[in-house]
């Protein structure tokens, strides 16, 4: 008897993507597949071309793309959130339109016991009990920079490269330690446009090191939303952040509160680092490494609609 044809999940994934999970090398992957085989459900693995997206739309059965824009209504997106082993499939492919994002968070009604436990051990599985403990505040402010310094984005307040300059403005003494992105390709007049800056103010400078150290020895972390500001909350520093993004809870939120209200926030107060951190990744993702991982994920399939 041939299988309802919408009992079918195609997952669409990158080359290198796609040959791990056709060989069963990707773990999360794996653990979708067995999750909705066990439903009855038949999974195939496709290429994420433009063309192969846009055919999905008409095939009957269900859709999942690896970070690209879930554009019908039977189709949703997986990305990692952040750090292994954590998952998140939502119904848009913008961090900031994800569930957690819109969710409220309350450091009260989180377990303190569960929250330090949570903190020490992926504290020190992610960064080392050595790094966590070297973390100081050394009287700088550390700016991770991403692409396109110039751009004004939908999703940013300003450019990057104006972010600097209100950076500056409401941080009238501490230097500030820029680092560029390695992966970002950066075109004369940004490399110019940043020279620029740093000629005109001596107090801010491009750093050289392993971004690692910037975040232990900063007071706090100015970005548009580099997951290096997440990455500071295991080091119990604040950020400020002048784009859009899932983790803003606990950041001074430029896009919500202004600039003022934003970086008074980061200088002033002390949020609860482990608190946050166990609650978005603990209990607003899925955690692959969980016993229950299969039922999260038929849950989070079945929040967004399916009937499975």
């Amino acid at each position: 008897m041939r299988m309802d044809e919408t009992h079918k999940l195609r997952i669409y994934l990158h080359r290198q993507l796609l040959e791990q999970a056709r060989k069963g090398n990707h773990r999360f992957l794996r653990l979708v597949d067995e999750a909705v085989s066990s439903r009855g459900w038949e999974v195939s693995y496709h290429r994420d071309t433009s063309e192969e997206r846009l055919k999905s739309s008409g095939r009957r059965g269900k859709s999942l793309f690896h970070m690209d824009d879930p554009y019908h209504e039977d189709s949703l997106t997986f990305r990692l959130a952040y750090y292994m082993p954590f998952w998140q499939i939502e119904r848009s492919a913008k961090r900031w339109e994800w569930d957690v994002a819109q969710a409220t968070f309350d450091p009260r009604e989180i377990d303190k016991a569960e929250a330090r436990q949570f903190y020490r051990f992926w504290s020190a599985r992610l960064f080392s009990e050595e790094a966590i403990a070297s973390s100081s505040k050394e009287g700088f402010v550390y700016l991770p920079l991403q692409g396109r310094l110039l751009d004004h984005r939908s999703f940013q307040v300003t450019s990057p490269a104006e972010m600097i300059l209100a950076t500056l403005e409401h941080e009238p003494e501490l230097p500030l330690v820029l680092t560029l992105h390695p992966k970002e390709k950066y075109t004369d007049d940004e490399m110019t446009a940043i020279h620029e800056i740093c000629e005109a103010y001596p107090r801010v400078i491009i750093g050289e090191l392993d971004w690692l150290n910037y975040l232990a020895e900063c007071d706090y972390v100015v970005t548009q939303n580099s997951s290096a500001a997440i990455a500071a909350m295991f080091f119990q520093k604040p950020s400020v952040l002048f784009g859009r993004v899932d983790f803003h809870h606990i950041c001074g939120n430029v896009w919500e509160d202004g600039v003022e209200k934003a970086f008074r926030k980061a200088q002033n107060n002390k949020p609860n680092f482990k608190a946050y951190l166990k609650w978005f990744f603990q209990d607003h993702t899925i955690n692959a490494g969980k016993a229950d991982v299969h039922d999260r994920i038929l849950n989070r399939l079945r929040h967004h609609g399916w009937d499975i």
